[in-house]
């Protein structure tokens, strides 16, 4: 079972978002950066400095990601 995890994990893509800001009661909150692997979603924390680690990381983990549809792998090896 972990193993299954570990390799959906290294076969998805990594997305950094941003949850957003509320207001209420005289304070506001919100705004934390969020990296999502997959199904997977880990909190980095909040601010600016948060979200560009959270972009870093997802760049860093996408290097070898290929998202290029089927068909055109497919026209692409034809074309040579």
């Amino acid at each position: 079972m972990h193993s299954d995890l570990i390799a959906k994990l290294e076969a998805a893509k990594a997305h950094a978002s941003q949850l957003p800001y509320r207001d209420g009661d005289g304070y506001s909150w919100g705004g934390e950066a969020v990296l999502t692997i997959g199904t997977r979603s880990i909190m980095i924390g909040a601010g600016k400095e948060a979200l560009a680690l959270a972009h870093e990381i997802a760049r860093r983990w996408n290097v070898n990601y290929d998202d290029t549809p089927a068909a055109l792998k497919a026209l692409e090896a034809r074309d040579g």
